[in-house]
């Protein structure tokens, strides 16, 4: 997460830098117009003409644009840091609400309902009931009624699946 505070800390400084330079651009051009305005740009010949384009493009044209990218640049690296850097903050609070919320249910279950609870988990494609009840060695109404109270908890879910249901784990 350090090396995306950089990028934060390198694209605030592109756009203060690109902001200076439009600024620069800008006065430039505002003091070229009105030395033009007040005749201090005499334009006699062609080498005047040159000689002017070339001062307006390297006085405010060049520097007006490279302004421009600047601040645009420093935008997009900005924007992509503050993305990376809020999907790792969500990721950890994800992460920090399950632990938490495992460690609640761990208090919350009575050791047949957690001994289930972590067979299920250990399936991530599901277990089918009757491979629960076979496993656990409980009956299969115990196994029901532990998994109606997982399933009210809404910490399972169950579907059919021919003769028996397959259970699932909630995420």
């Amino acid at each position: 997460m350090a090396s995306f505070q950089y990028y934060t800390k390198f694209s605030i400084l592109l756009i203060i830098v690109g902001v200076i330079l439009l600024l620069a651009s800008i006065i430039s051009g505002i003091t070229m117009l009105i030395a033009f305005y007040k005749n201090m740009i005499a334009i006699h010949s062609i080498n005047d003409i040159r000689i002017n384009v070339i001062r307006v493009t390297f006085n405010f044209v060049l520097p007006f644009i490279g302004g421009i990218l600047l601040v645009l640049a420093g935008a997009t690296i900005g924007s992509f840091a503050n993305k990376r850097i809020n999907r790792q903050i969500t990721k950890r609070i994800k992460s920090k609400e399950a632990e938490s919320k495992s460690r609640i249910i761990g208090m919350a279950l009575n050791p047949d309902e957690q001994k289930i609870l972590k067979m299920i988990e250990g399936a991530p494609d599901g277990i089918l009931q009757s491979d629960i009840v076979i496993r656990s060695g409980y009956s299969k109404v115990k196994v029901h009624r532990i998994l109606k109270k997982l399933e009210s908890s809404d910490l399972i879910r169950r579907g059919r699946f021919g003769i028996t249901n397959k259970v699932f784990i909630n995420k």
